[in-house]
C-alpha cells in the first residue's frame, strides 16, 4: 500500500522481508552478510522513481508457533517530479495566465472574453482528468488534486469576475415614477412649445409642431413607444436642430442616463485593474504555500510494512 496523499511530491518506502517458513528461531537464524549486503546495479533505473537510499535490518518476530528470525531491507525511494512538473504543472498554469487576459479586454467585448473563459475552463478539466486517469483510485485528497482544483477555481473566478463587470456596466437605477396630471402635461407640452417657439423664430426658421398629450406613466409599453416616437422624430431632423428639439426635461433626463452609462463604465473598468494585480498576486501567495507546504512541512504518513 502506498500513501498517495502528496502525489506527486511524494515518497515512498517498499519492504523486502526474508524468513525461513519452517524453521524458527532455535533451529535458524537470518543475518546479513557483510556491512554492506545489497548491491545496487546502477544500470537498472526506474522511469518515475529514484531509488534514494536502502535501509537493511534483522528483526525477532513472535508467532503462537515461537520465535521466527527475519532479515528486513527498506527501500526508499523518491518521485520524478520533472515529468509532472512538464506535462500538469506548467501547462496549468500557462492557462491560469492565459483566463486573465480577459482583464485587459474592453469591458463590452462579451463575445471574447466569454469564449476566453469557457475555452480556458475546458482545456484545465481535460488536463486534470488526463492528471487523474494515470493514477489507481484511491480516497486521499492528492497533491496533484489540490493544483488542479485551485487553478480550476481561479478560472472560474474570471469568468464570476466577467460576469460582474458585465452587470455594473449594464446596471440601471430603478426609480419609482411619480404619477402625473393631465395639467402638468399640459403645461409641459404649453412651455416646450413657447421654448421651440422662441429659438426657431428669432432663428427665421419655420417648422411644425405637433401637439400630443404625454400617455400616463402607469402604462409601460405606451410610455415606451412615445418615446420611441419621439427620438425618431428627432433623427428625422438636421443634426443642428436636434438638440434644441428636445425639450428641458427630456434633455435632462438623457444627460443623466449618459452619465450613468459613463460611471458604470468607469466602476467596471476599475474593477478590471484591481483585478490585473489581485489575481496574479493571489495565484503567487497559493503557489508559495503550496509547494513549501508538500516539499517541506507535509508529512508522508506511510503504512507499516506488513511483509
Amino acid at each position: 500500500m502506498q500513501d498517495l496523499a502528496r502525489y506527486p511530491l511524494d515518497s515512498q518506502n517498499c519492504g523486502l522481508r526474508i524468513l525461513s517458513y519452517a524453521y524458527d528461531e532455535e533451529q535458524l537464524i537470518i543475518r546479513w552478510n557483510g556491512a554492506n549486503p545489497v548491491e545496487v546495479n546502477r544500470g537498472i533505473r526506474m522511469p518515475d522513481m529514484h531509488l534514494k537510499h536502502i535501509k537493511f535490518y534483522t528483526k525477532r518476530d513472535k508467532y503462537a508457533t515461537g520465535i521466527w528470525s527475519s532479515a528486513v531491507a527498506e527501500f526508499h525511494v523518491d518521485r520524478e517530479i520533472t515529468h509532472h512538473i512538464i506535462q500538469s504543472y506548467i501547462p496549468t498554469s500557462l492557462i491560469v495566465i492565459i483566463s486573465w487576459f480577459s482583464f485587459w479586454l474592453d469591458v463590452e467585448a462579451v463575445p471574447g472574453r466569454v469564449s476566453l473563459s469557457i475555452t480556458t475552463l475546458l482545456t484545465l478539466a481535460t488536463q486534470s482528468s488526463a492528471a487523474r486517469m494515470a493514477l489507481p483510485q484511491a480516497s486521499d485528497v492528492k497533491a496533484i488534486d489540490v493544483w488542479m482544483g485551485t487553478c480550476m477555481a481561479f478560472v472560474f473566478s474570471a469568468m464570476i469576475e466577467f460576469t460582474v463587470v458585465n452587470y455594473c456596466i449594464r446596471r440601471k437605477v430603478r426609480t419609482k415614477p411619480k404619477p402625473r396630471g393631465l395639467s402638468e402635461q399640459v403645461h409641459d407640452l404649453v412651455a416646450q412649445y413657447k421654448e421651440k417657439k422662441d429659438k426657431f423664430t428669432n432663428g427665421n426658421c419655420e417648422i411644425s409642431y405637433e401637439l400630443s398629450l404625454q400617455p400616463n406613466d402607469e402604462n409601460p409599453t405606451v410610455q415606451r413607444n412615445f418615446e420611441k416616437k419621439e427620438v425618431r422624430e428627432m433623427n428625422q431632423a438636421p443634426l443642428f436642430v436636434r438638440r434644441s428639439l428636445l425639450p428641458s426635461s427630456k434633455r435632462k433626463t438623457i444627460e443623466e442616463r449618459i452619465n450613468r452609462v459613463e460611471e458604470n463604465r468607469k466602476y467596471a473598468q476599475g474593477i478590471d485593474r484591481y483585478s490585473r494585480a489581485l489575481f496574479p498576486l493571489a495565484f503567487i501567495i497559493f503557489n508559495i504555500f503550496y509547494w513549501l507546504y508538500y516539499l517541506k512541512y507535509a508529512v508522508s504518513n506511510s503504512p507499516e510494512l506488513l511483509l
